[in-house]
């Protein structure tokens, strides 16, 4: 997320050791942020259950931290430090996101997560494509077919 000034004030990244895309982003009146895509890894404990399958990940709003003015930046393995850079950088307040819990839905053909929406009630709706049998064992139509979702904000699908 940036400022309309351009200026950086989030990141946080969700992802496995393999492919991993977002593919859209909503948010809702708490600040919450909802992230739909697809995986191909086992993503946050969850396994795949073939190919790419669809996700949803929610994370909560915390409160605005301040950075202070320099800050060090360190890389390292668990055997050695690669490199450590300082890097001087304006004090800020930049937001915290909470991992709040993440839904993985597919099959063993393709399934992707294109559109992610809330509403005035705090449900949570996933749009994408299939490309088998889906949730509860609902048949395929053809080759590729769409698909909406509903969850509530605790991330029970309804």
């Amino acid at each position: 997320e940036y400022d309309s000034s351009g200026t950086l004030l989030l990141v946080r990244l969700l992802g496995t050791s393999v492919i991993d895309v977002g593919n859209s982003v909503a948010t809702d009146s708490s600040s919450n942020v909802f992230v739909a895509g697809y995986t191909v890894g086992n993503l946050t404990g969850l396994t795949n259950a073939g190919d790419k399958d669809a996700f949803l990940a929610k994370f909560s709003a915390g409160a605005a931290v301040s950075t202070s003015a320099t800050t060090t930046f360190t890389t390292s393995t668990t055997t050695s430090t690669i490199a450590t850079t300082t890097t001087t950088l304006p004090a800020m307040a930049v937001k915290v996101l909470t991992p709040a819990w993440t839904r993985m839905l597919g099959n063993a053909s393709t399934d992707v997560a294109n559109g992610v929406a809330t509403d005035s009630a705090g449900n949570v709706y996933v749009a994408g494509v299939t490309g088998g049998a889906f949730l509860d064992g609902i048949a395929s139509a053809g080759s590729n077919d769409a698909f909406l979702i509903k969850f509530n904000s605790s991330g029970t699908r309804l």
